[in-house]
């Protein structure tokens, strides 16, 4: 099923499917009993989940020993933390919305250049923070009754919330 995440905080996604309005939310429960999941969410927004990173560098092996696992588990928060502090890192070396446009404000006053202008309707055409991504609810068949007639349903995680893929 076609759907589309919007991002209003941080926190709170929604998710709008065709014209039917909003779904479902990570902010509340809604009529349909779907809650989002924050994770899945921030993995679309991101390109990436972290937890799957992880488990690609460090992945938990089966039937091993305690000291081994526990290593691992160590070696896997390493990861995680320093993956958040590289991007906190990196996060603080990007221009504001704000510092481009006071950049774009300088530039007409100094020069009255047609460019500056040009530059600014690229800008706001481009380089918006995205805030809605095309997703599609994951569907399974479900057996009714007696005879095996598949109704699609959406998929649920171990938590009891819908499973988004980005649309690419």
């Amino acid at each position: 099923m076609k759907a589309k995440l919007i991002k209003k905080s941080e926190i709170h996604y929604d998710l709008m499917i065709d014209t039917h309005g909003l779904y479902t939310s990570t902010y509340q429960w809604t009529s349909n009993g779907n809650l989002l999941s924050l994770k899945n969410c921030q993995a679309i927004e991101n390109g990436y989940d972290l937890d799957e990173l992880v488990n690609e560098v460090y992945p938990i092996p089966e039937n091993s020993i305690l000291p081994i696992i526990t290593m691992n588990m160590a070696s896997r928060r390493a990861f995680k933390a320093g993956f958040q502090k590289a991007l906190s890192i990196l996060g603080d070396k990007k221009f504001s919305e704000e510092d481009i446009r006071e950049a774009f404000a300088v530039a007409r006053h100094i020069g009255k250049n047609s460019i500056a202008y040009e530059f600014e309707e690229w800008f706001d055409r481009h380089m918006k923070q995205q805030t809605e991504w095309d997703v599609e609810v994951e569907m399974e068949e479900v057996a009714i009754g007696d005879k095996y007639t598949p109704e699609p349903k959406p998929k649920l995680d171990k938590e009891g919330c819908l499973i988004l893929k980005r649309v690419v």
